[in-house]
Formats: C-alpha cells, structure tokens, sequence
C-alpha cells in the first residue's frame, strides 16, 4: 500500500532510477546470470532441477509482469508490485531449496563451502 507513496519519494531521495524500467529489466537479467550460475553449479552435483524449475517460473512470472506493466492496463498497473514481488519470492524460494538440497546433499558438502 505504500508503493505509490515510496514511488513518489524516490526521486527526492536520488533513488528514482530504481523506479525505472531499465534498472527493473536488469535486476531481472542479474537474477537470471546469477541463479543460473549458483543453481547450475549445485543441479551437476544434487541432480535436483526443483530449484531451477522455481527460479526460470519467478523469472517468467517477472518478464510477463514487466512486459504486462507496460501495457498500461489499469488493473495491470495497480497488481504490478505484488507480482512483482510474488515473482522476487519464488526466486528466493529457489536459493532458499538449493540450499537445503546441498545440505542434505554429501556431493555439494564436499563441493561447495555453504
């Protein structure tokens, strides 16, 4: 409920690039680098693809979102930070499985230092 508010404030603050579709667009682009390097890497030791299936969905769930927003649809304008956010968690999510996976995993505790 505070988004329009924070919106509005970011450019006071020198924060309005994160406002921006550009800067939107690229945080996405380094989610995808970096969880496709991070699940990658663990998905050749565990062989577990939940994690990468968990993050290409948010990355698809915040493409479509971000592609939706620039539509201009009002509904598409007023739902766009809860999927957004929905989008932002599922790949969270899927850091959060990997980790358990490696864990639980005596090919990534030799492997990798978690």
């Amino acid at each position: 409920m505070a988004m329009p508010f924070l919106i509005g404030v970011l450019p006071t603050l020198g924060l309005g690039f994160l406002a921006s579709g550009w800067f939107e667009l690229a945080m996405i682009g380094i989610s995808v680098v970096l969880g496709g390097i991070t699940l990658g890497t663990s998905f050749r030791l565990h062989r577990k693809i939940n994690p990468i299936v968990l993050l290409t969905s948010g990355v698809v769930v915040l493409l479509f979102n971000f592609f939706g927003h620039e539509s201009h649809s009002e509904l598409a304008e007023q739902l766009h930070p809860f999927i957004a956010g929905f989008g932002a968690l599922m790949i969270a999510f899927s850091y959060y499985i990997n980790n358990r996976l490696c864990k639980a995993c005596e090919r990534c505790e030799h492997d990798h230092a978690h």
